[in-house]
């Protein structure tokens, strides 16, 4: 298992976290309104799911 962890891990590092770097933080729900949703800890996965804490907070939008 340690062999496997390793690789999970580096895999991890290596091809998930830099792709979740590009997903957008901010959703527009209006002209006016939006919603920032930036993590504010690394995820955690596990075999069943992948676990992340988000900071929610409105954003303010283009008058």
């Amino acid at each position: 298992c340690p062999q496997v962890c390793q690789i999970v891990v580096k895999s991890v590092h290596d091809e998930l976290q830099p792709y979740l770097r590009t997903l957008p933080v901010t959703a527009r729900i209006d002209a006016r309104a939006g919603i920032d949703y930036s993590l504010v800890a690394p995820p955690t996965a596990t075999a069943q799911s992948l676990d992340v804490d988000l900071k929610v907070r409105g954003c303010p939008g283009k008058a």
